[in-house]
């Protein structure tokens, strides 16, 4: 004889609670996992970045490049924790395209391990729908952080100038820098300690478009990510 049992509520939503993915396996843990790893190896690479320019003469940076590296590459972090705390799975593939992108920025292929995070943010972005459908405005909001973060990219470089200076003694004892016109030769004072043109130097307006571009980019995945007042569950009578 065989007994069956039959569900006491088998609606839509009483099903929807139950959580189809390992605890181990939560796309939630995964993402944030990611994002820890993204943002661990962002500040590894801006160290490495400051050491190697260290002991240079040259005049400062208006942002100096470790403070401007980390901050880009800290981007996919934000997304990827962003859309790991919303459940969005088209976030999580944004920060995975961003952050696959920007492991060949450098020719040294010192950002090459960034490659890894972004293979996990791609796999647990495409996999099998979560507890909550995906909405256009998530999908749409994904491709536009996509495009944000690769113009933030691309800004500064974009907005670069030639900038010539000569290093000089300070009364206390400190390098200072003073700029002179851009030219093939400097003839160098006594006290002079050296001098340099340096080009394709980041400007002001370049750095701030970046800024406006990466902030662009952490809205919108705010925006998209958040769920229409129309999805939200009202009390039963």
């Amino acid at each position: 004889m065989t007994t069956e049992v039959l569900d006491p509520d088998p609606s839509p939503s009483a099903s929807a609670v139950v959580d189809v993915v390992p605890a181990g396996r939560d796309p939630r843990r995964l993402g944030l996992g990611a994002a820890a790893i993204i943002a661990g190896y962002a500040l590894v690479v801006a160290a490495i970045s400051a050491g190697a320019t260290s002991g240079e003469l040259g005049p400062p940076d208006f942002v100096p490049t470790p403070i401007r590296l980390a901050a880009m590459f800290l981007l996919p972090a934000v997304i990827a924790a962003i859309g790991a705390v919303r459940r969005s799975q088209p976030l999580l593939v944004a920060a995975g395209v961003l952050c696959l992108a920007q492991s060949f920025i450098a020719f040294s292929g010192v950002t090459i391990p960034f490659v890894v995070p972004a293979i996990l943010l791609l796999v647990v972005g495409g996999g099998p729908a979560g507890q909550r459908p995906t909405t256009n405005r998530e999908r749409v909001g994904g491709v536009a952080v996509v495009l944000l973060g690769l113009a933030m990219w691309v800004a500064p470089y974009s907005l670069t100038e030639t900038t010539c200076w000569v290093a000089r003694p300070g009364p206390d004892g400190s390098v200072v820098y003073s700029p002179i016109p851009v030219t093939d030769t400097v003839t160098l004072g006594p006290t002079d300690l050296g001098s340099g043109c340096d080009g394709g130097t980041v400007t002001a307006q370049g750095a701030a478009l970046a800024a406006v571009f990466g902030i662009g980019a952490v809205a919108v995945a705010l925006f998209a990510s958040t769920a229409p007042a129309s999805n939200v569950g009202t009390p039963r009578s």
